[in-house]
């Protein structure tokens, strides 16, 4: 790829520019209204500048941009709105005695570990019992409904400019330089960058997906002879991209004791198959580093009706990936212990096997049942850590 920027000249010359969307000039997503969601913000402003001219005339000159973004979204179908499968008779009402009354209903064979005392400090009833700062439950009601959708925000902020010199040295010898400059910051309010996020994620875990770009190039452009030219290129970009997780909760807060805490003392994430996933994304937290050289020269000649070109270059690459793959643990339930045929594998826990409800309303929802009666037990659910 390559791009062309303009150059300064003898005379001064500019512009200046802005773009706006606002959420008053919007209408509202036919999916979100259907769904009983209000308007979400869909505003972007975007503006900036060039200016050019000489430095010292016909010898010396400048040019230089600006463009800053501002956008906040709602509406995006891809880190804004969570399509989600609710447990549908979880309703609001998080007391003790409530959810003893689901878990019993789902699971009457574990109903002396439902009642114990245990459970009623278990995680999983601090879990449902947990809120974000907003109000909003960790774990979702569904109120009676098997689908449902939330949004949430997600920002982006870019500043970038570029500058451009140009030194025409004497009649045989021009120099020129330029520099390229972006950072931008996504708060992505379901994480789908950098390898992607949990399926059907829920907001309440935004990531900072931070991208810093850096260009820089120069060129000694040189008359030997009427007929022989010879160009020197050098070039040098670095791109840095990094995410960085919004932890809400520490696994302690829950009453979870995680391998690895002492570095990582988030919420695990928890995955409940084809209903939701709360908790950080398995690549949220990452840092990697793309650095380029280009080293270019040609030298041209020409003979008469001919002419041919002579020359080489070099590219040096380096690059550093660094991921934090599922450092904060991940549980998965898949309701593959909630069925009669799992039963068996709670009793070297010493749980009492039992009979599982498996009325035809709750088979949807089996990995919330499995949830309900076997917590957050490394041995029933898989922890991934690193």
């Amino acid at each position: 790829m390559a791009a062309i920027t303009k150059s300064g000249t003898n005379e001064f010359h500019g512009n200046a520019y802005f773009f706006l969307r606002d959420q008053a000039l919007n209408a509202n997503n036919f999916f979100l209204k259907r769904g009983g969601i209000p308007r979400q913000a869909n505003n972007r402003k975007q503006y900036g500048g060039t200016i050019g001219g000489p430095i010292v005339k016909n010898r010396l000159f400048f040019f230089g941009s600006y463009q800053g973004t501002r956008e906040t979204n709602g509406t995006s179908t891809n880190n804004s709105i969570a399509p989600f499968n609710p447990a549908p008779d979880l309703t609001d009402d998080r007391s003790l005695t409530a959810i003893r009354a689901i878990a019993l209903s789902r699971a009457p064979g574990f109903a002396s570990f439902i009642n114990s005392a245990a459970f009623a400090t278990s995680p999983q009833v601090r879990l449902l019992q947990g809120r974000y700062p907003n109000g909003q439950f960790l774990i979702p009601s569904g109120n009676g409904r098997t689908t449902g959708v939330q949004v949430a925000e997600s920002t982006f902020r870019e500043e970038q400019f570029n500058t451009n010199g140009d030194w025409q040295i004497n009649d045989n010898n021009r120099v020129s330089g330029k520099f390229f400059f972006a950072n931008n910051t996504v708060q992505q309010g379901l994480f789908r960058q950098f390898g992607g996020g949990n399926a059907l994620q829920l907001p309440g875990y935004p990531v900072d997906a931070i991208t810093n770009n850096r260009v820089t190039t120069a060129s000694w452009t040189s008359i030997i002879t009427p007929t022989l030219i010879n160009e020197f290129r050098f070039g040098y970009n670095r791109l840095i991209t990094q995410g960085k997780p919004t932890e809400p909760f520490r696994a302690a807060d829950f009453g979870i004791n995680s391998p690895s805490s002492a570095r990582f003392p988030g919420l695990p994430g928890f995955v409940f198959s084809n209903m939701f996933s709360v908790g950080p994304a398995t690549t949220s937290d990452s840092f990697n580093t793309t650095e380029g050289w280009t080293f270019n020269n040609t030298l041209s000649l020409t003979a008469g009706a001919h002419s041919m070109k002579f020359g080489g270059e070099v590219r040096p690459y380096r690059q550093r990936v660094f991921f934090n793959v599922g450092a904060r643990g991940l549980l998965q339930f898949t309701g593959g212990f909630a069925n009669a045929a799992g039963l068996g594998a709670f009793a070297a826990l010493g749980i009492p096997p039992g009979s599982v409800n498996r009325a035809p309303q709750f088979l949807p929802t089996l990995p919330f049942t499995e949830f309900l009666i076997t917590g957050v037990n490394p041995g029933l659910s898989s922890v991934a850590g690193g």
